[in-house]
């Protein structure tokens, strides 16, 4: 497993890089398994390693503003609204979703419950 607890948050024990390289191998090894391959696929699966990077910043963002923020209108006047990063992830979750259902993938474990299941096949 790649997060453990420490102080009430979750904390990776691996890089963003290194999660990165195991989910992209853990989608290409689906799509091998699934018969379907070729460039076209493996750009899909470079589309929602972007999807997730951009995810991770929206939840940091998240994390440090919270689910509302402060900004001035257009008089200068302070006014709260809702962090726009909250609406962004939900839609990034939803295409994330999409994409792995067109490919005919299920999400990339997060650690190597999936390898090791396919080895004892």
């Amino acid at each position: 497993m790649y997060v453990f607890m420490k102080e009430g948050e979750f904390v990776s024990k691996k890089s963003s890089n290194e999660q990165i390289e195991t989910f992209r191998q853990d989608l290409l090894d689906q799509l091998e398994r699934n018969g379907t391959v070729g460039s076209y696929y493996n750009d899909m699966v470079e589309d929602w390693l972007t999807y997730w990077k951009a995810k991770q910043e929206l939840t940091e963002d998240i994390k440090k503003r919270g689910s509302k923020v402060t900004k001035l209108d257009s008089r200068g006047q302070k006014q709260v609204m809702n962090n726009e990063s909250i609406e962004i992830m939900i839609k990034m979750n939803v295409q994330m979703q999409k994409t792995l259902e067109f490919l005919g993938l299920k999400p990339p474990e997060m650690g190597s419950e999936r390898a090791d299941q396919d080895e004892e096949m």
